[in-house]
């Protein structure tokens, strides 16, 4: 479980899938946690669950193309190419995160598959032209899986409808998105309801989540899939590239 000598520690070592994951952090007290955007220097118990997730359930990423959103240090997208996923795209909207998503996916080079595809790109939620480079690196494609942990806590409305669009655009209509969270802001259940317009949401039972967790309620595992006959957040239809 992380704490504040453990988020600060400049390397943390992660086992996952009968790998030793090293995570470099890049922590500092300047209230943002070590970067622009904010919290994005190191791994958080989210990320720890999530990648738990994948572990335990390689089945939801294996032969498949995967894009994370909100990538921190990039520990769940490295696991997902452990697990052997056939394309990873982890993504953040801050250039710093990237930049440490990038040297950790090179310093544990030595135990994901050889010849698992991965980029590491900024994205921001919504933003056209960074979601069609992400389509374009994806063979011209949408993606299977997108996995996201610890990105619900924004307090606009805008932000909560940027990030849904982003997911409805670049998810596979037949895709999954499954994100953990630690519920923390009533904010929260702001981007659910947004979601809900688009998206059929299911919480999974709490024995998905790892032993270490399960006595706090407050840590959640969601997953969901676009609708039928879905509708943007906008109120439009929804426009899928293909």
């Amino acid at each position: 479980i992380s704490n504040t000598v453990t988020l600060a520690l400049p390397e943390r070592i992660f086992r996952f899938c009968h790998k030793d994951v090293h995570i470099i952090q890049k922590w500092t007290p300047g209230g943002k946690g070590g970067t622009d955007i904010g919290f994005g220097a190191s791994v958080y118990d989210s990320s720890i669950i999530l990648s738990n997730f994948i572990e335990t359930h390689t089945e939801i990423v294996k032969g498949k193309t995967v894009l994370e959103l909100g990538c921190g240090p990039g520990l769940n997208s490295i696991v997902a190419a452990i697990a052997e996923a056939s394309f990873v795209y982890c993504t953040d909207g801050d250039e710093m995160s990237v930049g440490l998503a990038e040297e950790n996916f090179k310093s544990n080079s030595g135990v994901i598959p050889l010849g698992t595809r991965y980029a590491t790109k900024r994205l921001l939620w919504n933003n056209e032209k960074e979601m069609e480079e992400a389509i374009a690196a994806n063979n011209e494609s949408t993606f299977n899986v997108i996995i996201a942990s610890d990105i619900t806590a924004c307090p606009y409305l805008d932000g909560v409808i940027a990030l849904t669009e982003t997911i409805l655009y670049l998810l596979d209509s037949d895709g999954v998105f499954y994100l953990t969270y630690q519920h923390r802001h009533k904010s929260e259940e702001m981007f659910f309801d947004v979601m809900r317009r688009s998206f059929i949401i299911h919480e999974l039972p709490r024995g998905f989540i790892h032993p270490d967790f399960q006595s706090n309620t407050s840590w959640l595992i969601k997953r969901a899939f676009i609708q039928v006959s879905p509708v943007s957040a906008f109120g439009s239809p929804r426009f899928h590239k293909v």
